[in-house]
C-alpha cells in the first residue's frame, strides 16, 4: 500500500509540473545543478531552540552557528571557534583561547565576551549548571570555573544549544529578519523562497571557509516520508531522513541508503504517580523482561534501530579512554517464562486493571506500540489500550496522568553517562513519571562531585544498576539515523546525537 501511495505521489508530481518530455529536461537540469537540496521536514519556529528536542531542526542551527568545540566523525572533540584550551588537574577550571580569525558574518570580531553573554543566558534558562562561573578574562580568553569536577564539559559544549548566536528577537523572527542575523557557522541564510525553502550560502567570514565544500545549500520542508521520497525520485531533493520503512529494501538495493549509529534511545516509562498495578514491581518486571527487542528491531522497524539492552547507549565514553558499558540488563529476545513468574506474583489477574499505553502520533511509534500490545496479549495475557497524541498534546496527557505506560525518546546532552542517568533523579525536568529513589539521587550527586575518574565511573555504573533494578523504564532500542541520498552526495557527517553537519557535504558528478 505504501509503495502504491509513493508511486501515485511521484506520478502526480511529474504531471503537476507539465508534460513528461518537458519534465525529462527538468530532471536533467536538476541532476546537474550545483547545489544540494536537503529536506528537514519541519520548519523551525525560531533559531533560539533552548528547549527544542527536534533533532532535524537543529541541523539548521549547526549549519548557521558554531561553538567553542565540535566533534569529528568518531565523536572526538576537535577545536572550533576556540583554537585551544587548558584544563586543570581536577577538571574545575577550563580556559579557552578564541581564534584570531574568528568573525561574525558581518565582519565583527568574535570575542570571549560574546560567549559569556550567551552562556549567561543559558545559565538563566538552566541550560548550564549553576555550579559553573563564566568569566571573560580578555577578548581572546574565556574561562569556565566549576565548583565540582566536570570531566565532560568539552562534550557538553559540543552540542548545538551551546553554539554562538545572539539570543534576540531576530532569531525569534528569523524568517523575516534573516538578513539582520549575525552568523558564526559555515553558512548563512541568503534567502527564503515563496515555497518557504531556505537558501544557505557559504559564510565568507567563517574561519574555516576553505574547508567548506559547498557554496550553496537549499533546505526544503516537505512533510511526510512518502511525499519526501516522491520528491527524491524526481530529483526535487537530494537527501532526507525518515524513509518509508516499506521502501527500505529497494532503496538499499539501489545504493540510496546510508545509516549512522546514534545515542537516541526509545523506551517505555511507567507512570509511578498513578495508584494501581504499575506500582507493583513484579508487574513492572514482568513487562520489562518479556519484551522481545529482536522482533521489534528486525520485523517492525526493519533494522533501522538496534536493541537497547541497558539504559546508557553502547558507545558512551567512560572518561578513561574506554566505554562505560559494563553489562546488559535485558535479553535480546526477552524471557517470557521468567516474565510469567513475576506476573503471577503480582496482583494483575485479581483485578485486571485497564493498562493504558500512550505515545506521540507517529507511524513508527504506532507500529511498535501495536506490536507490544499484541505481544503482551499473546504471551502474558495482558490487555493494553493504546492512545496516541499529537506532539503538542503529549505533555498535557502526562500532566493529566491518566495513563500507565508511555513510549518516549531520550538522549544525553553529551557523550558521557551522567547526562543520561541524571534524567532519572527526583528533581530532573525529564522525570515526569514519579520515580523517587533517594539512594539513586545520592549516587548521581556523589558522582558529580567526584574528581577520581575511575571512582566516578563506578558510582555511575551502580546508579544505572539501581535504575534498572527498580524497573521504572524499559529501554527498547537506539535509533540509527537513516538517510536516503543520491549516490553523488558525499561528505555526510552525522553526530552521535543524530545531527547532520553540512560542512563537508558536496556533489560529485560522474562524467
Amino acid at each position: 500500500m505504501k509503495k502504491l501511495i509513493c508511486f501515485i505521489l511521484t506520478i502526480t508530481l511529474i504531471l503537476w509540473n507539465g508534460c513528461i518530455e518537458k519534465k525529462s529536461d527538468n530532471l536533467e537540469e536538476k541532476t546537474k545543478r550545483e547545489y544540494i537540496v536537503y529536506n528537514i521536514e519541519d520548519i523551525p519556529k525560531d533559531l533560539i531552540m533552548l528547549n527544542s528536542n527536534n533533532i532535524r531542526q537543529k541541523d539548521l542551527l549547526i549549519a548557521l552557528f558554531e561553538g567553542l568545540v565540535s566533534t569529528d566523525e568518531k565523536g572526538n572533540i576537535i577545536p572550533a571557534l576556540a583554537e585551544s584550551w587548558e584544563i586543570n588537574k581536577d577538571y574545575t577550571f577550563y580556559s579557552f583561547k578564541i581564534r584570531e580569525n574568528a568573525y561574525w558574518s558581518n565582519g565583527d570580531k568574535i570575542t570571549s565576551k560574546d560567549f559569556k553573554k550567551l552562556f549567561d543566558i543559558l545559565l538563566n534558562n538552566n541550560k548550564i549548571n549553576n555550579d559553573f562561573i563564566i568569566n571573560s578574562r580578555e577578548d581572546s580568553i574565556l574561562e569556565i570555573k566549576s565548583i565540582h569536577p566536570c570531566t565532560y564539559l568539552l562534550d557538553l559544549l559540543s552540542e548545538p544549544v551551546y553554539r554562538l548566536r545572539n539570543i534576540d528577537n531576530k532569531l525569534s523572527n528569523w524568517k523575516v529578519k534573516y538578513n539582520e542575523i549575525k552568523y558564526t557557522g559555515a553558512f548563512k541564510i541568503d534567502s527564503i523562497t515563496n515555497e518557504n525553502e531556505v537558501i544557505l550560502t557559504k559564510n565568507n567570514y567563517y574561519w574555516g571557509k576553505n574547508n567548506v565544500k559547498s557554496n550553496k545549500l537549499k533546505l526544503s520542508f516537505i512533510k511526510g516520508s512518502e511525499n519526501a521520497l516522491a520528491n527524491f525520485k524526481i530529483n526535487n531533493i537530494d537527501f532526507f531522513e525518515n524513509i518509508p520503512l516499506s521502501e527500505k529494501e529497494s532503496l538499499t538495493d539501489s545504493n540510496n541508503i546510508k545509516m549512522f549509529s546514534s545515542q537516541i534511545g526509545e523506551c517505555i516509562n511507567f507512570n509511578l504517580y498513578k495508584k494501581g498495578i504499575v506500582r507493583d514491581i513484579n508487574f513492572r518486571k514482568a513487562i520489562s523482561l518479556s519484551i522481545n527487542r529482536s522482533q521489534i528491531c528486525s520485523n517492525v522497524l526493519k533494522n533501522t534501530v538496534e536493541s537497547a539492552l541497558a539504559y546508557v547507549p553502547y558507545d558512551i565514553k567512560d572518561g578513561l579512554n574506554g566505554l562505560f558499558r559494563k553489562k546488559n540488563y535485558f535479553s535480546e529476545y526477552g524471557d517470557v517464562q521468567k516474565a510469567k513468574e513475576y506476573l503471577n506474583k503480582s496482583n494483575y489477574f485479581k483485578n485486571r486493571e485497564k493498562i493504558v499505553l500512550i505515545y506521540v502520533k507517529d507511524l513508527n511509534n504506532k507500529r511498535v506500540c501495536q506490536h507490544i500490545k499484541e505481544y503482551l496479549k499473546s504471551n502474558l495475557n495482558i490487555d493494553l489500550e493504546l492512545k496516541e497524541y499529537d506532539e503538542s498534546e503529549i505533555l498535557d496527557a502526562i500532566k493529566n496522568g491518566d495513563y500507565d505506560l508511555i513510549k518516549t525518546s531520550y538522549n544525553g546532552e553529551c557523550n558521557y553517562p551522567s547526562s543520561f542517568l541524571e534524567k532519572w533523579t527526583s528533581y530532573s525536568n525529564f522525570n515526569k513519571y514519579g520515580y523517587n529513589n533517594n539512594k539513586y539521587d545520592k549516587l548521581i550527586e556523589k558522582a558529580n562531585i567526584e574528581s577520581n575518574k575511575f571512582t566516578k565511573k563506578q558510582l555511575l555504573q551502580i546508579a544505572e544498576n539501581t535504575l534498572m533494578e527498580d524497573y521504572v523504564t524499559i529501554p527498547l532500542y537506539f535509533k540509527k539515523v537513516v538517510l536516503c541520498k543520491k549516490e553523488n552526495i558525499n561528505g555526510l557527517k552525522v553526530t552521535k546525537i543524530g545531527n547532520i553537519d553540512f560542512t563537508n557535504v558536496y556533489i560529485k558528478y560522474i562524467q
